[in-house]
């Protein structure tokens, strides 16, 4: 059943999305109701399971009743619901007992500090899942094989040893827990972990860790959430783990049950061709190019589908420029949804939503503009990122885009964009595939004197980024610590401002701007002049990540579609460019078209 109520705002509706109120399912057939109950029963025998709590007899909760420092340490406790299938199909319903644990009185001395996945370890973890299929991961011919799972209650897992003094529980009371036989103690004695403590991520994770550890498993030098089994000095297996959500890769000759043995899993799947995976709320389908090899297509449908779509009263644009209050609270909500695309799968609308204004600075134009984007990404939810069929070895090269747009952001600001990705030798004489590992749009840190001077701090960025992925992968291939391993691989960086490409191929550049000065010689620390290319603007892709224009967008968006590298003029080059910006070409190209013409050469 969805919830929906007219006269709502979105954080109320997006509230009643993830919960459903126990006096709404009361109200409901009794069918609907004793699904929920058994709910119920699931979650009250997982508790019992794990051994999270114990029951308190009624003399043992009056002693604790009494004590001055006991009674200060419960903390009240309800219960959650929520339809899994969201009210699409025949419900799913789930219970789920947390706890208040803003009222917990260790809360001041808790380790709250759970880590997650960067997503660059993401995309790295990715383009190593496509590779392992195509048999070129590591400089090995084998196969490899994917998977995910969730873990099951995994909140309940694991010891908490930091408490001093014992914690308790009080049961939660509704309506549909009074029609159960469940959480009929008067106090509960906390035994381990249990949901809504505010460390209850953290030692969940050191439990994760813990059982990787004991099979074997390492963790990376740059991101302690990528696990890594190595055998003879080579990588076998690799698992990132987001909270209870884990993606992992498998070497064919190593048997995977020992690690899916040591979880109780909620749904472990396989990845298949054409069969979507769900991670961290994106959809993931391998699929097969012309060449019958793999590449994944990354999505975000099931996300923008549940994002409720609003416009703005006619005639108010010609109204006061300042939001009201509920305009701004609409604003901050629009944007957050819309950043949270834009930093998973949907690049292309990156620098709108960056330039848009916030806070104080926003008007109804950037609320406009905002409810633009957002009908966009709605009415196209089957783009996002294709992961390439690029080679994971020891020749792969790293490659990064940096470009700028000056002052083209509020208060005089600059706008920069960099792309960073993975690609083959080849890129150096003709295009090549490449996978994008991470982007960023962003306005620069100081306001730029000139273009030279934003184009500088934009690749300036990009150098930062490039060396960062380069000690993450040479890790992985070197094994040696990324901090002294090094940047083992070749690194390229494509820059379209001229200027700037002469000024870091200069021993000794002449600027006035002394800051731009530090910049370059910033770069060329990192960047050796070898390693630079200038690119004409039309394949400078990173542009698209520097300004708002609808036929920036759509180009950048067909890249993203079919992300390939270009650092060479050539005539091959055409169908590519005619596929990018299909209105000023003599033909229009399909990705299909481009990749034939691209074979046939």
């Amino acid at each position: 059943m969805a919830i929906h109520k007219q006269g709502l705002s979105r954080q109320e509706q997006k509230a009643l999305d993830r919960e459903i109120p126990w006096r709404t399912i009361l109200a409901m057939p009794p069918a609907y109701v004793d699904k929920f109950l058994a709910a119920i029963s699931k979650e009250a025998n997982s508790w019992l399971e794990w051994n999270s709590v114990e029951p308190l007899s009624p003399e043992e909760a009056q002693k604790v009743l009494k004590d001055p420092l006991l009674s200060k340490r419960i903390l009240p406790s309800r219960a959650c619901y929520r339809d899994k299938a969201c009210g699409i199909g025949e419900v799913q319903p789930k219970c789920r007992i947390v706890a208040l644990g803003h009222l917990d009185p260790d809360l001041a001395t808790l380790n709250r500090n759970a880590g997650t996945p960067s997503r660059c370890t993401e995309q790295i973890m990715y383009a190593m899942l496509v590779a392992g299929l195509n048999c070129e991961l590591f400089d090995t011919t084998l196969s490899w094989i994917a998977w995910t799972g969730d873990a099951s209650t995994a909140f309940l897992q694991g010891q908490n040893a930091d408490r001093t003094m014992p914690l308790f529980l009080r049961p939660p009371q509704d309506g549909l827990i009074s029609m159960t036989q469940h959480w009929s103690a008067p106090l509960y004695r906390v035994r381990g972990n249990v949901y809504g403590l505010a460390d209850a991520p953290v030692t969940w994770s050191k439990e994760v860790c813990r059982r990787l550890q004991s099979l074997g498993f390492t963790q990376h030098d740059f991101d302690r959430q990528l696990y890594l089994l190595r055998k003879d000095g080579q990588i076998i297996a690799a698992i990132i783990v987001y909270v209870d959500d884990f993606l992992g890769i498998s070497r064919s000759d190593h048997d995977l049950s020992s690690v899916h043995g040591l979880f109780k899993w909620g749904a472990l799947n396989y990845f298949q061709e054409n069969k979507p995976i769900t991670f961290k709320g994106k959809e993931l389908t391998l699929k097969r190019n012309e060449h019958q090899r793999f590449y994944l297509h990354i999505t975000l449908k099931k996300f923008l589908e549940g994002i409720e779509f609003g416009a703005i009263a006619k005639g108010r644009l010609q109204g006061s420029p300042e939001l009201s209050l509920d305009e701004r609270k609409e604003l901050r909500s629009i944007c957050g949804c819309l950043q949270w695309a834009a930093s998973q799968a949907r690049p292309e609308i990156a620098a709108t939503v960056s330039l848009s204004g916030h806070g104080e600075e926003a008007k109804i134009t950037d609320l406009k503009q905002l409810h633009a984007t957002l009908k966009y990404v709605k009415e196209t939810p089957q783009y996002g990122i294709n992961i390439m069929d690029v080679p994971f070895t020891r020749d792969s090269v790293v490659l990064g885009y940096s470009d700028s747009s000056w002052a083209n952001a509020r208060k005089s600001g600059s706008q920069i964009g960099v792309l960073v990705g993975l690609t083959t030798p080849s890129v150096k004489t003709t295009m090549a595939p490449f996978t994008l590992l991470d982007w960023r749009s962003a306005r620069s840190p100081r306001v730029c004197r000139s273009t030279l001077a934003a184009e500088a701090t934009a690749a300036d960025e990009c150098a930062d980024r490039l060396a960062y992925v380069n000690l993450f992968i040479s890790e992985l291939m070197y094994n040696q610590a990324a901090h002294r391993v090094g940047s083992r691989l070749a690194t390229l960086q494509a820059v379209d401002a001229k200027s700037l490409f002469d000024a870091i191929m200069s021993e000794n550049p002449s600027l006035n701007d002394k800051r731009t000065l530090v910049s370059i010689r910033a770069i060329q620390e990192t960047i050796s002049s070898k390693e630079i290319r200038w690119v004409p603007t039309r394949f400078q892709f990173g542009d698209g990540l520097t300004k708002t224009d609808d036929k920036l967008l759509e180009a950048f968006r067909r890249w993203l579609n079919m992300p390939l590298a270009v650092l060479t003029e050539s005539p091959e080059n055409q169908p590519y460019e005619e596929y990018l910006f299909p209105q000023g070409a003599k033909k229009k190209n399909t990705s299909e078209n481009v990749m034939q013409s691209m074979s046939t050469s």
